[in-house]
Formats: structure tokens, C-alpha cells, sequence
């Protein structure tokens, strides 16, 4: 029980931090939904949609054409548009395979 209640102050704690922005509210949405009974599982999934967020709009790769590098992420998001974690796992497998179908 109290890692419960302690993951639910931290959920708090994110939440004020963060204001609910456009980025992070879907993501809280969300994660509430999926874990109604269960803050643990809530804050887990939080975190990692966070930093998956974080890292999807920061990914950059010089390599890679940008119209190319710009068609891969828009597919990306348009297949997981709730789905940070997916969305950068797919947007690295696809890269990935671009430069293993390049490197030819």
C-alpha cells in the first residue's frame, strides 16, 4: 500500500510540474485509464511515455535525408498517435532498416 500511495504523490508531483501541457495531459489521460486501480502501473506508464515523447521529438539523424527522415516519423505518428513507446520504436526499426536497405 504504500507504494501505491507514494507512486500517486509522484503522479501529483508530475502533474503539477508539468502543468498538464498539450504534450504531457493525453499522456496522464491515458495512463489513468489503462491503470484505474493501480498508481504504480500509472506512474510506470507515465514515465515512459514521457521520455519516449522526449526522445521521439529530439531524434535527429544527419545520415538520412530530411524529407525521408519527415515521411518515416509522419508514418510513425499517424500509426501510434496515443503510443510515444511505439512510435520510437518504430521510428528506430525503420531507420534502421533504411540504412541496412542504403548500405547495399
Amino acid at each position: 500500500m504504500d507504494k501505491q500511495v507514494a507512486a500517486y504523490a509522484e503522479l501529483q508531483q508530475l502533474r503539477n510540474e508539468l502543468h498538464e501541457n498539450v504534450f504531457s495531459a493525453p499522456i496522464f489521460e491515458i495512463s489513468a485509464a489503462a491503470w484505474p486501480d493501480d498508481f504504480e502501473m500509472e506512474l510506470y506508464t507515465v514515465k515512459n511515455q514521457l521520455d519516449a515523447g522526449i526522445k521521439l521529438f529530439q531524434y535527429d539523424t544527419a545520415e538520412i535525408h530530411a524529407e525521408i527522415f519527415e515521411q518515416i516519423k509522419s508514418r510513425c505518428m499517424s500509426e501510434w498517435p496515443d503510443d510515444h513507446e511505439m512510435k520510437l520504436y518504430t521510428l528506430e526499426k525503420q531507420i534502421e532498416a533504411w540504412r541496412r536497405l542504403n548500405s547495399i
